[in-house]
């Protein structure tokens, strides 16, 4: 016979039931702060005076290191740093064959030592962008007008035409620059075929290859039509060799 429970006493079963369903369930997750203390060092978590004092010391340990990184990035800011050496110029980013009429992606920026680039080099990309180039230049020359082609190669000149002349070498080893005036004298005879030519630019074309070709050069004069006529005389002359060009100086 079960024993009898009375109305209004504990149920004792329900209570050891519902103490087993709490040991069921998982503890709950530790507090932020408490997560915190964990990873602390001891010393830092201490509690009493010596705790507080520990605490007081790391929290001006650490503004001393905040306050230097600040000085550090200030000190940084304002030092004078050195200014750059050299000028900008534009460069060919890679090689361009004449004809070619030039993109973004064909020329670049670059800082050269003062005395180590032409001194008429272009110093903006926009002076050389959509233009053709006269001759090919190969990747890192520097641009310059005389190795630009277009309609305004005779820009500044009046009663002047351009005429070709071939060249036998680099006319850089000879002090040939666009922007400068040489005379062309006939090989063999010696004759003024035309004074003070105004260079307009200095094409080449070609390049080493693997038959032994090598690269050809010649320059644009700007000259009047009877020099232009001499020199297109000259040219066609079967013997001679080509006209020589004779440089002024500056």
């Amino acid at each position: 016979m079960s024993p009898e429970v009375s109305p209004g006493a504990p149920d004792l079963t329900a209570e050891l039931l519902s103490g087993l369903d709490d040991l069921d369930r998982p503890p709950p997750p530790p507090s932020r702060s408490a997560m915190l203390r964990r990873r602390l060092p001891p010393v830092l978590t201490a509690r009493g005076r010596e705790g507080r004092w520990r605490r007081d010391r790391a929290r001006r340990v650490l503004a001393a290191l905040l306050v230097a990184v600040a000085a550090g990035v200030v000190v940084e800011q304002i030092r004078p740093h050195p200014a750059p050496v050299g000028d900008l110029v534009v460069v060919a980013a890679r090689d361009v064959t004449a004809g070619t009429r030039l993109a973004d992606g064909d020329v670049r920026l670059e800082r050269r030592p003062v005395g180590q680039h032409p001194v008429t080099a272009l110093t903006t990309t926009a002076d050389v962008v959509g233009r053709v180039a006269a001759g090919t230049v190969d990747a890192g020359e520097v641009w310059t007008p005389g190795r630009l082609a277009g309609p305004g190669l005779l820009a500044g000149t009046t009663g002047r035409v351009a005429v070709a002349v071939p060249l036998p070498t680099d006319p850089g080893t000879v002090g040939v620059v666009a922007g400068g005036t040489v005379d062309l004298l006939a090989t063999g005879t010696g004759a003024v075929l035309a004074d003070h030519a105004l260079v307009l630019s200095l094409p080449r074309t070609g390049g080493d290859d693997a038959l032994g070709g090598g690269p050809t050069w010649s320059v644009v004069l700007a000259v009047t039509p009877a020099q232009a006529g001499a020199v297109a005389g000259a040219l066609g002359a079967t013997s001679g060799g080509p006209p020589l060009l004779v440089v002024h100086g500056p």
